[in-house]
């Protein structure tokens, strides 16, 4: 009883995976990876690896910035990172033709590993944050 009147207490509101939900208007669950900085980047492309620079700067869950490698420079478009890892895209031309790409990758720590999605083919590529 609280002043008199009978009070039922409810169990707090759960999500699918039974997890408590405790959030509050925008924000959400998890927080975004960092991803800002200055990486070495390898993409394993067929033949011959190919090395570049990502340079990444963040806001929030926004990411921006550039790609350079031997095909040119590239700047990100529609980047995102979430507790998950990174997703962004941009072009390169190889043989005359625009070629749009879409880069997913996982970071832990300074360790970046994903695959650039093309309609050339997926590639591996790996990255590590310079200090």
């Amino acid at each position: 009883f609280v002043d008199g009147v009978l009070f039922e207490p409810k169990p707090p509101a759960r999500t699918e995976g039974g997890r408590e939900q405790r959030q509050t208007a925008g924000q959400s669950g998890t927080a975004a990876v960092n991803a800002a900085g200055t990486w070495a980047i390898s993409i394993e492309a067929p033949g011959q690896a190919l090395a570049g620079t990502l340079v990444l700067t963040q806001q929030g869950s926004t990411l921006a910035g550039t790609l350079t490698t031997q095909l040119g420079e590239s700047t990100i478009s529609s980047g995102r990172a979430d507790a998950g890892g990174v997703s962004f895209g941009g072009s390169v031309t190889v043989g005359g033709q625009s070629v749009p790409f879409t880069v997913k990758a996982t970071i832990t720590g300074n360790q970046m590993t994903g695959t650039v999605e093309s309609s050339q083919g997926n590639l591996p590529i790996t990255g590590t944050r310079n200090p």
